[in-house]
């Protein structure tokens, strides 16, 4: 079983790997591709690009599909907007999309799918979910395979390794296509450098430094939150902050007896647990983590000079720093190293599987090659308006011919992140991170020299490593039959979430929890999937 926090990996992973016209990462576009580019347009009789005219001279019709996907920013999309036109005109494409923010998504994407009626194409988890898998056994989604050969662009989104992953065992068929991103990817926690330099307190390096430094923030400066976390799940969120307590959370990790268990049965992410929910009781952690639906609220502070402290994501950076300039011209945003816990582990970044969602095409789909033919497209011809937009709206050109997204802030309307991120779809591989990418934007906000600190930051994390053991396509029989109804009936109301609200829930009461869980049924999960999986080895991603 997977926790809710590792369904918003996303949360944030995604935003990492969503196109640079975001202003996150993204390799320079490249020339068009050689005759393999080519050839993933001419299933249509030879017409290179999406929308020319056919062999009469008669313009096509455009390819129109349903789309149905979460949005990690702002579900403020309206359509018919300037970014969307561009689109229909380049690409000979109508899309009718419907967004749900990203904390909401796989909720509704389940009921939406339950109902039968599903969209043309439309984002999901996929096969590591085991209500995907079970759908695909259904045969609500279309067979990809022979897409995948028509067009090697959409082949090219994973290597072999993955695809065999995501491969049906029960009919042999690929039905799933991945968001790829990076396995390690640190979420950090940010602070503001100027305030702790008045306040004369010194970069925490272990819990105890930062509780202290959060107590003395709390006294001196009551109209500020301490410390808030970037979105929802704030246990996810605040991932790698787990791992000064040796915790990996939600993940499976080894017992004393070389099985693997659910981070619930650790004692270490109980630890971790129950701290959360002691900061938020003493009012050091946001007193509206896990608890507003809004999922901006902490950035919303932290970029208005009303929280200290902040557990985010490595790529959100740049949007803190050009909001806080706005703000308040002299702030300073410093990064914390991993932390030493009390128990004296040293923390580091909890490893990722190296995906996040994908999309399924739904089985009724009327046009699926016209879809895949899209797809291409946004890889090949229009891999540069995919990357970067329109140049002068979504981005620059220097003299020398590299391109810098242009911040949010100062785009028009109809070019900011809500309207162009609902019309985003898969991306290649190599634009899930780029450190020249990141010079480039740290420069075109003015920052260009911050960003050696930062790699160091990043190095710091990435040199301790903490692993989900867990294959997730890995599926206990009795997981797939009950097993949402023994987490909705013992944990769901503790774990994470739960335990950080309410300070009422002890350890003792959330131990017998556990306990009867597994009597109901949780044991004979844990059971089938350390024999389902004989190798429990660490992970090599």
């Amino acid at each position: 079983m997977k926790a809710k926090m590792y369904r918003l990996c996303a949360l944030l992973l995604a935003a990492a790997t969503t196109v640079s016209v975001f202003g996150g990462c993204g390799d320079t576009p490249k020339e068009k591709e050689g005759s393999a580019g080519k050839q993933e347009n001419l299933s249509d009789g030879g017409r290179e690009e999406t929308g020319q005219a056919d062999e009469t001279g008669n313009a096509e019709a455009p390819v129109t599909f349903t789309f149905m996907r979460g949005v990690w920013g702002e579900a403020t999309f309206t359509k018919g907007g300037a970014y969307e036109q561009a689109l229909k005109e380049m690409a000979n494409v109508e899309v009718e999309v419907q967004i749900t923010p990203i904390g909401e998504y796989d909720a509704k994407a389940k009921t939406i799918a339950g109902s039968g009626s599903l969209p043309d194409m439309m984002m999901a988890m996929g096969p590591v979910d085991s209500y995907w898998r079970d759908l695909e056994n259904q045969g609500a989604f279309t067979p990809l395979d022979p897409y995948l050969e028509t067009y090697p662009a959409l082949k090219e989104l994973a290597d072999d390794s993955l695809w065999e992953t995501l491969r049906n065992p029960e009919d042999g068929h690929i039905y799933f296509l991945p968001n790829t991103c990076v396995a390690e990817m640190p979420f950090f926690v940010y602070y503001r450098q100027d305030w702790f330099e008045e306040l004369n307190l010194p970069e925490p390096e272990t819990i105890e430094d930062l509780e202290a430094a959060l107590e003395k923030i709390q006294t001196e400066m009551p109209d500020v939150t301490p410390m808030t976390v970037c979105a929802g799940a704030t246990a996810w969120i605040c991932k790698d902050l787990a791992t000064s307590f040796g915790a990996t959370v939600s993940g499976w990790t080894p017992d004393s007896e070389g099985n693997i268990v659910p981070d619930y049965l650790s004692e270490e992410s109980r630890d971790f647990a129950f701290w959360l929910q002691d900061m938020q009781n003493r009012g050091l952690l946001d007193k509206e983590a896990d608890v507003n639906p809004d999922l901006t609220f902490g950035e919303q502070k932290f970029k208005t000079s009303r929280a200290a402290v902040i557990a985010g994501v490595f790529n959100q950076f740049t949007t803190y720093y050009t909001e806080l300039a706005k703000n308040d011209p002299d702030a300073k945003i410093g990064i914390l190293s991993p932390l030493t816990g009390p128990a004296g582990i040293k923390g580091g970044t909890r490893i990722s599987f190296p995906m996040d969602r994908g999309y399924y095409i739904a089985a009724s789909c009327q046009d699926v090659d016209g879809i895949m033919r899209f797809l291409s497209w946004t890889l090949t011809d229009g891999n540069d308006f995919r990357k970067w937009g329109i140049e002068g709206k979504t981005y620059t050109t220097d003299a020398d011919g590299n391109k810098a997204s242009i911040p949010d802030t100062e785009r028009e309307a109809d070019y900011k992140s809500s309207q162009i991120e609902p019309l985003t779809f898969v991306h290649k591989p190599e634009d899930n991170f780029s450190w020249d990418d990141y010079q480039r934007n740290f420069d075109a906000i003015g920052c260009g020299d911050y960003l050696e600190y930062f790699k160091t930051k990043w190095e710091e994390y990435c040199a301790n490593k903490y692993y989900d053991y867990l294959n997730p396509t890995v599926v206990s029989p009795t997981n797939v039959e009950i097993g949402a109804q023994l987490g909705e009936s013992y944990l769901t109301s503790y774990w994470y979430s739960g335990i950080i609200t309410n300070p009422a829930i002890t350890r003792e009461e959330f131990a017998g929890a556990v306990e009867q869980w597994k009597q109901a049924g949780g044991q004979q999960i844990i059971d089938e999937i350390n024999e389902l999986q004989p190798n429990k080895s660490k992970p090599t991603y």
